[in-house]
């Protein structure tokens, strides 16, 4: 067995995951690289690395009633230099506590250079990514159409191995 690595995401309700899921295909067909398509739209709240995927799920199911269904705002249209678009959620007391608490459930699972831990992290959800120039500005003007700041619901954590990708396990989260 080798050592794998893992993601920790958020979920949306359905009607915000139709409306992100619309926006990742218009952007497929502005680019060269469907990558983004393949995965359903997600917040990344943690990068791990291990064996397997038993121990992951124990400890998530330890502390997935702490977590409710909540609210965020979609502020707007972000980039990456290495040419990813995404949508800005704001960084509200709801995402940086989930941020927090998922973290130091799993200290000792943390990848290196890790980009998904509290205070190193920017909250976004992938449009599209390894775009061209010509491709990025395509993909803004698209976005650019969109209303923001929009509402969005949280409804799941999820757990997905890395590469190749690979749903391990989805929690639904409780009404408060």
């Amino acid at each position: 067995m080798t050592l794998q690595t893992y993601y920790i995401s958020l979920y949306f309700d359905k009607d915000t995951d139709n409306w992100l899921s619309n926006l990742i295909d218009q952007a497929a067909q502005k680019s060269h690289d469907s990558i983004v398509k393949a995965i359903p739209p997600h917040i990344t709240i943690a990068m791990l690395k291990a064996w397997d995927s038993d121990i992951l799920c124990q400890k998530m199911d330890t502390i997935i009633n702490e977590f409710f269904i909540q609210e965020i705002t979609i502020a707007g249209i972000g980039l990456f230099q290495t040419k990813v678009v995404y949508l800005q959620p704001v960084l509200n007391w709801y995402l940086h506590n989930i941020s927090v608490r998922i973290n130091d459930t799993f200290l000792q699972e943390q990848q290196k250079d890790n980009k998904y831990i509290p205070y190193n992290w920017i909250p976004h959800i992938s449009i599209a990514k390894r775009l061209t120039d010509t491709e990025q500005i395509d993909v803004i003007k698209l976005l650019q159409k969109e209303k923001f700041p929009r509402q969005a619901k949280i409804c799941y954590i999820g757990l997905e191995r890395a590469k190749p990708y690979k749903s391990i396990k989805m929690w639904a989260l409780q009404d408060l």
